[in-house]
């Protein structure tokens, strides 16, 4: 029998001088997935110009998941505004390319001030992937 050693899912807002964010960390999948559409929908309630969502500390996500990003990436964009994806280690991008979430949302390397979010070791970076969403530059 196959098993997978995931950590359950978290799920949180912090605030950083920037602004509210969100912090998504372990397996975003199964039941977790109606706790993160709800934090997806208070995520185009945030009217900022720019709203990041850290995902550093995700160590899988679904293709649900990455399609509840994509379209609240595009509703946003549809008012003006920007989800930028922060600290996502290779393997997640690799695991997103079926969908493109990389090629289609901006992402940036890491928290400026925090080179990993913990346990998982994820390695921080200060470059940034400014592939830009789907539509055009905004």
């Amino acid at each position: 029998m196959w098993s997978r050693d995931l950590r359950p899912a978290t799920i949180l807002f912090d605030s950083e001088p920037g602004g509210l964010f969100l912090v998504v960390g372990g397996g975003v999948e199964g039941t977790a997935l109606s706790k993160f559409a709800g934090a997806m929908e208070l995520v185009l309630k945030n009217h900022s110009s720019q709203f990041i969502v850290d995902v550093s500390e995700v160590d899988e996500w679904s293709l649900i998941a990455q399609a509840m990003v994509l379209a609240t990436a595009r509703r946003k964009a549809a008012h003006g505004e920007q989800l930028v994806l922060r600290g996502a280690s290779q393997a997640l991008r690799e695991q997103s390319q079926q969908l493109g979430v990389f090629e289609l949302i901006r992402s940036i390397d890491s928290h400026p001030a925090r080179p990993s979010w913990g346990t998982s070791g994820a390695a921080g970076g200060n470059g940034a992937h400014a592939a830009p969403l789907a539509g055009g530059d905004r």
